[in-house]
């Protein structure tokens, strides 16, 4: 239904819309967004997957501008938006791929359409080993494509064999990823310490993560080490400063001598980036470490208390207390079932699951739908 201008408005009052957005204007408060946008590519050390583990360590009062120096694939700037948003990168292919989508016409997204996105073995070997193209559009196929389907491209020329005959639903990521680009966005091509360096002003929020430690060379662009990055957070004089990473007690040094607020995040890996010995894929955990020039125990108390507990949080409040109430009294194992709940399905994504061209892990990895599970257990009490 058509609705007038005033109408709209008192929808969006009623729905603390747009209170919210008013009052980050007029009080320079970073505001979440809801639902987040997906990145356009994701890597092993994207932060995607602790998006909302992160947010809790995120002031949200006091910012007016967030920069991120090391933009990579990005990400407050897919969950939040500041009056002002800064990517600065050295690597000139990521900066040439957000602003080529940033500006993409409807004339380019025509074109894109008129190639193949499904996952295949031998289209992306001769992608990925091939020639740069020439052609804009082709150029930026060929690196959403080899980005999406290869394991670390363009480092190594794997391909990710559980994708072979998927097909990549990119129109809808690339426009929602467009439109945040096009929303004050800014996109500098220069080194971290030289974006540090100019946005060192008060009201600025440093996101910071760097390529995570690996040999040297690894990263064609940025070979950098922490002391580098540790150097660069002490010269700070106005600015907010968070760094997230992870690494070795030693590489991580000096950041700890800082004297910077530190707290950790543990993360499951996807298996599927590390086959067991018999081809099997097994689950790793990895430490994510997270410094700042702030009180990181404060802003995520601040975070609880301005939000609803979340249920997950009160069903294991509820676990905890109450476990022995539900083991069995005959001591037998006993059937259990988990309920994967997914909010938000359109028509056509429900039918993709219910015909069997979905999985969950599709609709986790295709859409920014909530899930929630329920494990429920059988007693003999």
């Amino acid at each position: 239904p058509a609705y007038t201008v005033e109408q709209v408005i008192e929808m969006a009052e009623r729905k603390g819309v747009l209170k919210r957005y008013v009052k980050a204007a007029a009080e320079d408060e970073l505001v979440v967004l809801e639902p987040a946008v997906r990145p356009v590519f994701t890597t092993f050390g994207s932060l995607w997957r602790i998006r909302r583990k992160i947010l809790r360590f995120i002031p949200k009062k006091g910012v007016r501008r967030v920069v991120e120096p090391f933009g990579g694939t990005g990400t407050l700037v897919w969950l939040t938006r500041a009056r002002e948003h800064i990517i600065g990168d050295i690597d000139p292919t990521i900066v040439r791929l957000y602003r080529l989508i940033r500006d993409l016409s409807e004339d380019d997204y025509e074109k894109l359409r008129q190639f193949d996105w499904t996952g295949d073995r031998d289209r992306f070997l001769e992608l990925a080993k091939g020639p740069e193209p020439d052609d804009d559009i082709a150029w930026l196929y060929r690196q959403l494509y080899c980005r999406r389907f290869g394991f670390h491209w363009p480092m190594s020329n794997d391909f990710r064999n559980d994708e072979q005959g998927t097909v990549m639903q990119w129109e809808k990521r690339l426009r929602a990823v467009q439109e945040r680009l096009r929303d004050g966005v800014v996109i500098e091509h220069a080194d971290f310490r030289d974006t540090m360096r100019k946005y060192d002003r008060p009201g600025t929020l440093f996101f910071i993560d760097p390529p995570w430690p690996r040999e040297p060379g690894y990263y064609p662009h940025h070979d950098v080490d922490m002391a580098a990055v540790a150097e660069a957070v002490k010269s700070l004089r106005h600015a907010q400063a968070v760094v997230v990473t992870a690494g070795t007690a030693d590489q991580l040094r000096p950041l700890r001598e800082c004297g910077l607020h530190e707290r950790w995040i543990v993360v499951e890996a996807p298996t599927h980036y590390f086959p067991g010995p018999d081809g099997a894929n097994v689950q790793r955990l990895y430490r994510v470490s997270i410094f700042a020039t702030y009180d990181l125990d404060a802003v995520a108390k601040e975070a609880v208390d301005e939000d609803d507990v979340p249920r997950s949080t009160v069903a294991r409040e509820h676990w905890e207390k109450r476990w022995h109430e539900a083991m069995p009294l005959s001591g037998a194992a006993l059937p259990w079932i988990l309920h994967a709940h997914v909010r938000g399905l359109s028509r056509e994504e429900a039918d993709r699951v219910r015909s069997g061209e979905w999985t969950l892990e599709d609709v986790v990895r295709e859409t920014d739908h909530s899930i929630h599970f329920d494990l429920r257990l059988a007693t003999d009490r």
